[in-house]
């Protein structure tokens, strides 16, 4: 399969974002997210297993209601292009593998947002559960670039920083060296096991996360979220 163009990628996030799909749906950029966990982790998670997930369903319950069969498989095409693409990279050039934030513009000045890839990565560790569990206990705190922008308590410290700007620069540049290390400290238990699964950063951003796609857009427009604030996101 070829990997995504740019202009698939951004085909890809709308359809996710359109009303064809339950709001529930993963972002293109938290999928991203959720796919390289998958990818670097400690065992192999099958299709089966994590594909329900991008559209806010469990295993268990694996196909989600639908307007659209059209639209959800070329969805399902581009979503495993995508981890098609995720999976080789790491297998043939680990070193060129750069995440995908969305940038927005505002007043001026461009922002990176990292938060959605970020959750997406958590995403993807919950996953597979307590196999990750050596790496947390040999390298305590490593998840923390993760952690600091899509958990609750990340968010609260970020506004707490007393140059709240200073913090996210330091830490989203951590990002993508983590993942690298992530991926270089699992590959020789990959190698060895083969195992599979068997069963700019603000208060803004921290409301975004809460704030369901179809809902009305908090800034009192009257129009839905991802036709207003939701819909300012440009793909980096």
């Amino acid at each position: 399969m070829e990997p995504l163009t740019d202009d698939e990628f951004g085909e890809l996030d709308d359809l996710l974002l359109s009303d064809d799909l339950s709001e529930e749906c993963m972002l293109a950029v938290t999928l991203e997210g959720f796919l390289t966990a998958i990818a670097i982790g400690p065992v192999t998670v099958t299709p089966e297993q994590w594909l329900p997930r991008v559209f806010g369903g469990d295993p268990e319950d694996p196909m989600p209601e639908i307007s659209s069969m059209k639209i959800f498989n070329r969805v399902v095409s581009l979503v495993m292009r995508l981890y098609n693409s995720v999976i080789m990279i790491f297998e043939i050039a680990p070193e060129k593998f750069s995440p995908t934030f969305y940038i927005r513009e505002v007043e001026g000045k461009t922002y990176t947002i990292v938060d959605e890839w970020c959750s997406g990565f958590l995403q993807g560790i919950a996953l597979t559960g307590d196999a990750w569990q050596p790496l947390l206990d040999e390298r305590p705190g490593i998840l923390r670039p993760f952690q600091l922008f899509a958990t609750p308590e990340g968010w609260a410290e970020l506004d707490a920083a007393e140059d709240e700007a200073a913090l996210h620069a330091q830490w989203s540049s951590k990002i993508e060296p983590t993942v690298h290390a992530i991926h270089a400290y699992w590959l020789p238990h990959r190698e060895g096991s083969g195992k599979t699964l068997t069963s700019p950063h603000s208060k803004r951003s921290a409301e975004k996360s809460k704030v369901g796609r179809n809902a009305p857009c908090p800034c009192g427009s009257g129009k839905k979220y991802k036709h207003c604030c939701g819909s300012g996101r440009t793909l980096h």
